[in-house]
């Protein structure tokens, strides 16, 4: 619309009009760089992401609900339960567990069977 008027005439060798060379140049050259703006993209956000060291920094969530569990209900003592079904989970939290266990235990004889003493 705005380039100069281009004679539309049929190339020898490639068989193909002016204008469809021009057509096949541009392609080609925005296949480049988006190549060229990949490769950057796909570099710069490795670089970013091993500086942020994400592995180190990563939160333990099982070991996050482990300390946050209380148990107010019997529920809450079945949940523990549940979780201790995992013989590796109970293996990698070991020291976690028992004394969140001791905790339900406590509640469970205070809430389950009444005792206080």
């Amino acid at each position: 619309m705005f380039s100069a008027p281009i004679t539309n005439m049929v190339n020898d060798i490639s068989k193909l009009t002016k204008e469809e060379e021009i057509g096949m140049k541009e392609k080609q050259r925005l296949i480049d760089q988006s190549a060229v703006n990949d490769e950057y993209k796909e570099n710069y956000l490795n670089s970013y992401f091993e500086d942020l060291n994400l592995s180190s920094q990563e939160p333990d969530w099982s070991l996050m609900i482990i300390h946050d569990m209380e148990f107010h209900e019997f529920s809450h003592c079945k949940s523990l339960l549940d979780m201790m079904e995992d013989g590796e989970f109970v293996f990698k939290y070991k020291h976690k567990l028992e004394i969140k266990f001791e905790e339900m235990l406590k509640c469970f004889i205070n809430i389950k069977l009444g005792i206080s003493t």
